[in-house]
């Protein structure tokens, strides 16, 4: 689990974990997920970046705010929360909900974002990951679990990727 602390952003509660030194990177999670989906990812990409796990308004341990939930409405509040930690530019990742409003923050403010790395949770293919190939045939494949482990495994290489470009 990664350690959090709750943070006030526009009068509301935030709740965000935060570790490593470096370039700023952002993770934006998924629905129904919050920021602890990204602990096993988080830490490894803390060896070169300053990674910002949070719970969307309204998620996890949030507080939700007032307006749309769009993903133009949830850029403008990744906007907002950038603003309040005073970073100016930042590698953005988003995987499966949190893609969307990582692609409309990257469209709107593209001054403001390094690079957007956007990873898909859904495998329309029913596609395994290495790690499940590895267990027991008794359980089932292309479930939600590989899936997710895929797509953190993505989301490792996406961000190395877009840095090292």
């Amino acid at each position: 689990m990664l350690a959090t602390a709750l943070e006030t952003v526009d009068g509301h509660r935030v709740r965000v974990a935060r570790l490593g030194a470096g370039p700023p990177l952002v993770l934006l999670h998924g629905y129904p997920e919050n920021l602890q989906i990204w602990c096993e990812v988080a830490p490894r990409l803390a060896e070169r970046f300053a990674v910002i796990a949070f719970d969307w308004p309204g998620m996890g341990f949030s507080e939700p705010w007032p307006g749309g939930k769009t993903p133009g409405h949830m850029a403008d509040r990744l906007l907002r929360l950038l603003d309040a930690w005073q970073i100016e530019r930042a590698t953005i990742v988003g995987m499966d909900m949190g893609g969307q409003p990582a692609l409309s923050f990257a469209a709107r403010h593209a001054a403001r974002r390094s690079r957007p790395c956007v990873r898909g949770a859904a495998a329309a293919d029913g596609c395994q990951s290495e790690a499940s190939a590895a267990e027991p045939a008794s359980r089932p494949r292309g479930g939600p679990a590989d899936r997710h482990a895929r797509v953190r495994r993505e989301a490792v290489e996406g961000a190395r990727a877009a840095h090292s470009a």
